[in-house]
């Protein structure tokens, strides 16, 4: 999965130079544990400094993720960064799910790790169409 984290590096730096849509918790006083532990470096709509996919611990960041949700359902980057820690520990359905929720908040950086997913065959089956998709609205997010 290593070719994935360079694709997914450099997708994600492309899209979010152009900017992201920051979901943002109730307070802006609030980093939460789930932005500490699974939030993405590249991410413009992080509140934290970020983890890179090999520095990203999985148990922990779904734990806090999952406790972000609850407390702020309506943020999407909890449920990107918790799809994130869901695709480290191999959780793909559930991966999709989050980043699916994200996404539809137009959260791009859900978009590049869809696309990944479909591009890369996480499925079964890679999905060059659904991939190229997902690129197109990534980078239009």
């Amino acid at each position: 999965m290593k070719h994935d984290v360079t694709v997914v590096s450099c997708l994600l730096a492309m899209t979010l130079i152009c900017g992201s849509p920051c979901a943002e918790a109730k307070s802006a006083e609030i980093i939460h544990k789930c932005d500490e532990f699974a939030a993405h470096p590249d991410d413009s709509g992080k509140w934290a400094a970020g983890v890179s996919e090999d520095d990203l611990a999985p148990g922990p960041a779904i734990l806090f993720c999952n406790k972000a949700l609850k407390e702020y359902p309506e943020t999407a980057r909890f449920e990107f960064q918790l799809g994130r820690a869901l695709l480290k520990k191999g959780e793909i359905d559930g991966a999709i799910a989050a980043l699916t929720g994200a996404a539809e908040d137009n959260y791009a950086p859900a978009y590049a790790y869809l696309a990944e997913i479909y591009r890369f065959g996480l499925l079964g089956e890679e999905d060059v169409d659904t991939a190229e998709t997902y690129y197109d609205l990534a980078i239009a997010g």
